[in-house]
């Protein structure tokens, strides 16, 4: 899908078939818009500065569509570039989308890889996360604050949102690959 370079494609939902993508389009969007009408199955306006557009899945996108893997995000790298971060079951599933892909002749470039085990929750972050969850922190009406917690663990409240964060992180990637 060919946008304008003002423009920037921010999401991409890839699928089989069809790949949603969110354009971030400034000032631009009806203009965009119009241009890709005859090109997408589905335009849709997000707010006044996005656009969620449905069109065929190009190569890249069938290959991971039909793969056995979970794409966390992706985004446009100019022209004809993009950028996928997705978990695989193991280095053989990765290997075999990398195949696949240069089957296609796409030139696929690998710029990190973390295993499982780095993933886990550290003995430090489970005891941040747990405490976190039985004092309330993640209720609507919040049992204890950021800096309640940080005064708790004896650290500034920006060092325990790092760790918070990052378990988080851990955890919700755990949850959407067994539940793949």
């Amino acid at each position: 899908m060919e946008i304008s370079q003002k423009s920037a494609i921010k999401r991409i939902k890839v699928a089989p078939d069809q790949t949603v993508h969110k354009v971030n389009c400034g000032n631009d969007c009806r203009t965009i818009a119009s241009s890709l009408k005859d090109k997408v199955s589905e335009i849709h306006y997000s707010g006044k500065s996005s656009l969620w557009v449905k069109a065929p899945s190009c190569s890249a996108c069938k290959v991971l569509g039909n793969s056995d893997s979970q794409i966390v995000n992706s985004c446009g790298r100019g022209r004809d570039r993009v950028q996928y971060r997705i978990l695989v079951r193991n280095k053989s599933a990765l290997k075999k989308i990398i195949d696949e892909l240069k089957e296609q002749h796409m030139n696929a470039e690998l710029l990190e890889v973390h295993d499982w085990e780095s993933l886990q929750l550290t003995p430090r972050e489970d005891e941040i996360l747990m405490f976190a969850f039985l004092n309330g922190y993640f209720d609507i009406d919040r049992g204890m604050s950021m800096t309640e917690m940080a005064k708790h663990f004896g650290i500034a409240p920006s060092s325990l949102s790092d760790s918070l964060r990052r378990a988080l992180k851990k955890a919700v990637r755990g949850y959407l690959v067994s539940n793949d």
